[in-house]
C-alpha cells in the first residue's frame, strides 16, 4: 500500500471512530486530556423530564470541565434491544437509562458493569431500599435507582359530584369498588375503563386475587386458582356481566374516555397526569381496592427506572461519577418538584415542596402498600417471556375463550420459551 492510500485510510477510518458510541478520549489545542462518555436516556420528546434531564447534564458538565458528555435520545419501547445489538459489536454508550424489568436480562449477557465495587454503605443507603433491590440481579448491583412509580386508581371528582356518589377511599372493598362502579353507569358514560386485555393491567388483580407471576422459587404461577379467579373477574364480570368496562377498551380509549368525562374511573399511571390535567380533569388518586376473599389489595406492578453502565465502557470510573449525579438527591428534587417524579432518593421525601405534591403523595401511597418483593416488577431475564402469551390468552378469553384452558396454555407457552 502506497503512502496516498495509507493516509486515506487512515482518515476514513478515524471518522468512522469518530461517530461510535462510548468512552473517547479528545485532546483540545492546550494539549489536555478531555474525555467523552455517551449516554442514552429515553425521555419523552418534549417533555419536562427530559428537560430537567438535559439542564442537569448541562450543569454537570459545567462542574466537570474535563469530561465531554454526549447525549442521545432513545425511543423507551426499543432502547434496551438497541443496546445489546450495540453491545455485541462493542460500541454501545457508556451509560443507558433502563427499567428494571430489563435489567436482569442484559446483565445476563455481560453487557453491564458489576457497581457493588463502587459503593460505600452509606451511599447505598441514601436510596429507597426496594429501588436498590429492584437493580439487583443474582446479588450484583447492575444499576443506580432514579425514580420509581406503578399505576393507581385515578377517579373524576366532576362526575362523581354530579351523580352524588362518594369518591373511593384506600379502605375500599372490591366488591364497594364494584358497586361504585355500577351506580356510575349509563348509557352516556361507564364507572370504569381499564385495557382488560393488558397484561400490565392484569397483574395488579392476580396479585389482588392471589396469584402470581413468579414465586419467590421461580415457579410460573399465570395457570393458578388466583389468576383464573383475576380473569374472571376482569373480563367475564365487569365486561361482560356487570357491563361497566365497555368492550374494546384499549390504553387509548381509556385515557379519552376519562379526559372526556366518559369514564369515571380509571387506572393510569403518573406518567399520564399530566394530560389529564391539562384536560381539566379535576383528578383524585386513591391506591386500589382490597380483595376480601385473599386480604391482598389489586396492587400493580412497582417499575423501577435507572442508570447502568456498560461493562465495555473505557471510561468507568467516569461514566459511576455521572451516574451518582444523576441520582443524586439535587437532582431526583429537581425531577419530583417540576415534574412530580417519585425520587428514589429517601432525603427527598422530607422536602417541603414533595411532601405537599398530591401526584407524588397518591401514587407513592399506593407503593407503600404496593412494596415488597412480591410485586416489584421481576428484575429476571424470563419476564421477556411472560408478556406475549399471557396477552394471547386474554385476548382469546376476552373473545370467548375458557380462562383456565387459556391460561394453562400460556403457562406452557411460557415455560417452553424458558426451558428452551
Amino acid at each position: 500500500m502506497n503512502n496516498w492510500k495509507m493516509l486515506t485510510f487512515l482518515a476514513v477510518a478515524m471518522i468512522l471512530i469518530s461517530f461510535l458510541p462510548g468512552c473517547t478520549e479528545n485532546t483540545n489545542n492546550n494539549t489536555s486530556t478531555k474525555k467523552t462518555i455517551t449516554i442514552w436516556h429515553t425521555f419523552p420528546e418534549n417533555s419536562k423530564e427530559k428537560e430537567i434531564f438535559e439542564k442537569s447534564i448541562e450543569a454537570y458538565k459545567a462542574s466537570h470541565p474535563k469530561v465531554n458528555i454526549k447525549v442521545e435520545a432513545q425511543v423507551y419501547s426499543s432502547a434496551i434491544d438497541k443496546f445489546i445489538v450495540h453491545a455485541k459489536a462493542g460500541d454501545a454508550p457508556d451509560i443507558i437509562r433502563i427499567p428494571n424489568d430489563r435489567l436482569g436480562g442484559v446483565a445476563e449477557m455481560g453487557y453491564l458493569e458489576d457497581l457493588t465495587p463502587y459503593m460505600t454503605p452509606a451511599h447505598q443507603q441514601t436510596y429507597v431500599q426496594f429501588t436498590i433491590t429492584a437493580m439487583k440481579y443474582k446479588n450484583k448491583l447492575y444499576g443506580l435507582p432514579a425514580s420509581y412509580d406503578c399505576m393507581a386508581l385515578l377517579y373524576n371528582k366532576k362526575m362523581f359530584d354530579l351523580a352524588g356518589v362518594p369518591y373511593p377511599t384506600e379502605n375500599m372493598s372490591i366488591e364497594e369498588f364494584v358497586n361504585i362502579a355500577k351506580r356510575l353507569t349509563n348509557s352516556q358514560q361507564s364507572g370504569f375503563n381499564m385495557p382488560v386485555t393488558d397484561p400490565y393491567w392484569w397483574f395488579p388483580f392476580q396479585y389482588g386475587f392471589g396469584g402470581y407471576i413468579f414465586d419467590e422459587n421461580m415457579k410460573l404461577g399465570i395457570n393458578t386458582k388466583g389468576s383464573i379467579d383475576a380473569v374472571n373477574f376482569t373480563i367475564n364480570r365487569l365486561v361482560k356481566v356487570e357491563k361497566i368496562i365497555p368492550e374494546g377498551v384499549d390504553k387509548t380509549k381509556m385515557g379519552d374516555n376519562f379526559k372526556k368525562n366518559k369514564a369515571a374511573m380509571i387506572i393510569d399511571g403518573p406518567w399520564e397526569i399530566t394530560n389529564y390535567l391539562d384536560a381539566e380533569i379535576d383528578c383524585g388518586i386513591v391506591p386500589l381496592p382490597k380483595v376480601n376473599e385473599t386480604g391482598r389489595r389489586v396492587a400493580p406492578m412497582v417499575g423501577v427506572k435507572g442508570y447502568s453502565m456498560y461493562s465495555g465502557s473505557k471510561c468507568k470510573e467516569e461514566a459511576f461519577e455521572l451516574m451518582k449525579y444523576l441520582t443524586s438527591l439535587e437532582v431526583v428534587l429537581e425531577f419530583a418538584r417540576n415534574a412530580s417524579t417519585i425520587p428514589s432518593v429517601k432525603a427527598a421525601f422530607n422536602d417541603p415542596l414533595v411532601k405537599s405534591n398530591k401526584i407524588i403523595a397518591g401514587y407513592n401511597a399506593q407503593a407503600d402498600i404496593a412494596g415488597g418483593k412480591a410485586i416489584l416488577m421481576p428484575t429476571v431475564p424470563q419476564m421477556s417471556a411472560v408478556w406475549g402469551p399471557v396477552t394471547s390468552a386474554l385476548e382469546s378469553i376476552n373473545t370467548g375463550g375458557d380462562p383456565a384452558v387459556k391460561l394453562a396454555e400460556a403457562q406452557a407457552d411460557i415455560e417452553k420459551q424458558i426451558n428452551g
